[in-house]
């Protein structure tokens, strides 16, 4: 027995003060004699006898009452096994390895399958009323179970069914983050033992064992843990040296997703070989919607090699594309033989474009060469073949204040005069909730009113102030020119394709120029000039884009609208800047996935099936006119569903979306002993059967102390009682009658 509050003994002498009471009241007093006492003597005898038997009751009930307090108020605690309070459990967390690697398939059989098999027979060696606790190891922990189970007959069949059907899944397992959450989950009441079994492929992918500070923090977790436990790992027998053919189709890349009806995209397959073994004659099969659109081949490919194939599609219909791509080569992990990519397919994409009046009734200017750029020139609607997806609406810049700017993906803003706190806020409201915009300043932008509104200090839509004309400066050179911009931007990707566009031949007379501190991110300037000056700039602000290109498409400043760069540049930038505003139907894991419905959708409908097979509810705003959905639980790859339930049918698909996986999963390295023994000395991990010691230890732990004091709080107050009712009684004794003689 321990006590938490031990100063409070100090205290204990205090219960001897009825035993002194007592003993001082029961003192030899002078006896006098009286002529009638001899008839009063056996009725006196039998009296006083009475009288000290209850104060020798009153006297401990008060003792009692005072040791009861005094020890409350230490606070005890005493074994959980003592007096038969609780009863002794043990705690068995089964983790589960559910990621790509396990798939991995030698002699005819899974990895996985032994898994399972092992799992099985370690639920059939454990006990009847051992809580048990089941978690999948992927991306993110998941408990298969919220709270822990009671081992029995019964439980432990829905358990063999339950496991039986899990199937391995394309994430990668993060067994260290796996193990902390199993650590740190509170205990069920009166158990003190804790086991961790790890069922894991063996392979080193996902244990991190480079990372000396996470494995010491679950080395320390483990050491300080309220109850005892052990860490033990399972991995199946893998022999040494093993071969295994392995192609792995790493990822599916476009350029966009958010794609016009009939616009030719190029897909590119990254396809690697992670196997150990040469492979010819790769076959890829190209699939839109589970319709066939083609094949593809690799004549070769080596171990560790890398190869790109493009392929060209042109949806012919709007609405959502699942274009996925396989390859039928019967390697030893099948389930990274194919990737997907969505695509959205629109017929139209609504463009608002501001500007000054002159150049709006009737277009002219810069706004007029815009036009043609999207098609909407009389030569241009000649071209049967060549669609613009914008759908472009011009206003002046009188009209913006009251203008609803949610229906347009993209803002195209020339000429910028001096606009209004609400015209700003409305912009700026737009572009967080994913719009696009282009601002193009012009010859009578006034350039201290753009500052104050756009720039703000570096608080505002525009990321750089701007501070002259080029012709400010004085220069020998008659024009300036564009140094070509490297192509890993997706957005200047075309643009600087030296052999089919004309980038290098741009000449420029005449441009704003942006004053950009030495510490401005080099992978936000779009063009720059041959003398340094930023002259095109990207910023983000929420979800949406914001594009600042200093020169206006004017034939007096430049011959950029003449040359055969610029209509390609207007359709990439304006695609580039509407992808925000469409749904994200590509993510990461653990990237939120958003969307938006028709208000009159029944949110309390809405579901989300994920690559587990499970359904989940997403969380649903209503704002603006219509229903926006937000999923956050995107941790394990693969492919989700939105559907809108139904009583009286089968769900209505909404969209689908694709979380993309790991690719070092793909890496079949196993984890090597010394690894291993690093693992055990840094993590406290044991590999393989536990060592005789390591039982003892585990299996003597002495069980928590549990508090006591409630129940000697209880013992006292029916003490308390007790005492109130005898003296209660003795009183009413004493003087209820006269005495009475024989």
């Amino acid at each position: 027995m321990s006590f938490l509050g031990s100063l409070f003994l100090w205290a204990l002498p205090l219960a001897a003060i009825p035993v002194v009471i007592h003993l001082l009241r029961r003192r030899q007093r002078e006896v006098v004699s009286w002529g009638a006492m001899q008839f009063l003597a056996p009725e006196i005898i039998h009296q006083r006898r009475m009288k000290r038997i209850d104060e020798l009751i009153l006297m401990i009930l008060r003792t009692l009452v005072i040791l009861g307090i005094i020890l409350a108020i230490a606070q005890p605690m005493v074994s959980s096994g003592l007096f038969g309070f609780g009863t002794v459990q043990e705690e068995v967390v089964l983790i589960i390895d559910v990621s790509l690697s396990t798939d991995l398939e030698q002699q005819n059989q899974t990895l996985f399958d032994e898994l399972k098999i092992a799992v099985n027979e370690e639920l059939d060696e454990l006990n009847d009323g051992t809580q048990l606790r089941v978690l999948l190891a992927g991306e993110r922990p998941d408990w298969l179970y919220p709270a822990a189970l009671e081992l029995s007959s019964d439980t432990r069949s829905r358990l063999k069914q339950d496991l039986n059907k899990l199937e391995p899944t394309m994430a990668s397992a993060n067994l260290g983050a796996t193990l902390m959450l199993s650590m740190e989950t509170e205990p069920e009441q009166d158990v003190y033992l804790r086991k961790i079994k790890l069922f894991t492929d063996g392979f080193a992918e996902g244990w991190e064992a480079d990372s000396n500070t996470l494995w010491q923090k679950i080395r320390h977790q483990q050491e300080r843990a309220a109850i005892s436990t052990s860490i033990q790992v399972w991995t199946p027998s893998v022999t040494p040296g093993n071969t295994y053919q392995n192609i792995s189709l790493e990822e599916i890349r476009s350029l966009r997703t958010h794609v016009s009806l009939d616009e030719l995209v190029t897909f590119t397959a990254v396809v690697r070989n992670r196997g150990t073994q040469p492979i010819k004659n790769v076959s890829l099969e190209w699939k839109a919607n589970e319709t066939d659109i083609g094949g593809s081949s690799i004549p070769s490919i080596e171990p560790g090699e890398t190869a790109e194939v493009d392929f060209d599609y042109a949806a012919t219909e709007t609405g959502i594309v699942r274009v996925e791509c396989s390859t039928p080569v019967k390697d030893d992990l099948k389930l990274d033989n194919r990737s997907e990519r969505i695509l959205s397919v629109v017929e139209r994409i609504p463009l608002l474009i501001v500007s000054s009046a002159e150049n709006v009734e009737p277009p002219s200017g810069g706004v007029r060469l815009i036009l043609a750029a999207l098609g909407q020139s009389s030569i241009a609607r000649e071209i049967d073949h060549w669609k613009s997806v914008f759908e472009p609406r011009l206003i002046r810049w009188e009209d913006l204040e009251g203008e609803n700017l949610d229906p347009y993906a993209c803002l195209l803003l020339t000429e910028v005069p001096a606009v209004s706190e609400a015209v700003m806020q409305n912009l700026t409201r737009f572009v967080r909730n994913g719009g696009g915009l282009w601002i193009i300043p012009g010859p009578e932008t006034n350039l201290d009113s753009f500052n104050a509104s756009f720039h703000r200090g570096g608080a505002g839509l525009a990321p750089l102030p701007l501070e002259g004309l080029r012709s400010d400066t004085p220069t020998e050179q008659p024009y300036d020119v564009l140094i070509p911009p490297e192509r890993t931007h997706s957005a200047l990707n075309i643009i600087g394709d030296l052999e089919r566009l004309d980038i290098h031949e741009v000449r420029l007379t005449e441009y704003i120029r942006q004053a950009a501190p030495d510490n401005f991110p080099s992978n936000r300037i779009w063009l720059e000039t041959a003398s340094g000056s930023p002259l095109v700039v990207e910023n983000f602000l929420g979800r949406g884009r914001v594009v600042v290109q200093s020169i206006p498409f004017d034939l007096d400043w430049s011959n950029l609208p003449i040359c055969r760069l610029y209509v390609a540049m207007i359709q990439e930038w304006l695609l580039y800047l509407a992808q925000p505003s469409a749904a994200q139907l590509n993510l990461e894991p653990g990237e939120t996935f958003r969307f938006s419905t028709n208000s009159q959708i029944e949110t309390n409908l809405l579901e989300v099936k994920t690559p587990l097979s499970q359904t989940k509810r997403p969380a649903v705003l209503h704002q603006e006119g219509e229903n926006r959905v937000f999923f956050a639980d995107t941790s394990w790859p693969g492919s989700y569903q939105l559907e809108l339930k139904s009583e009286e049918a089968d769900p209505q698909l909404l969209t689908p979306f694709y979380v993309s996986r790991n690719r070092e999963e793909s890496t079949l390295t196993p984890l090597s002993e010394a690894l291993q023994q690093q693992l055990i000395e840094q993590g406290g991990l044991q590999f393989g059967e536990q060592q005789p010691e390591d039982i003892s230890r585990y299996e003597q732990a002495e069980p928590p102390p549990t508090p006591f004091w409630t129940y000697l709080l209880l013992i006292a107050l029916f003490c308390f009682a007790a005492e109130m009712l005898l003296t209660l009684f003795i009183a009413r004794r004493r003087y209820s009658g006269s005495l009475t003689t024989e």
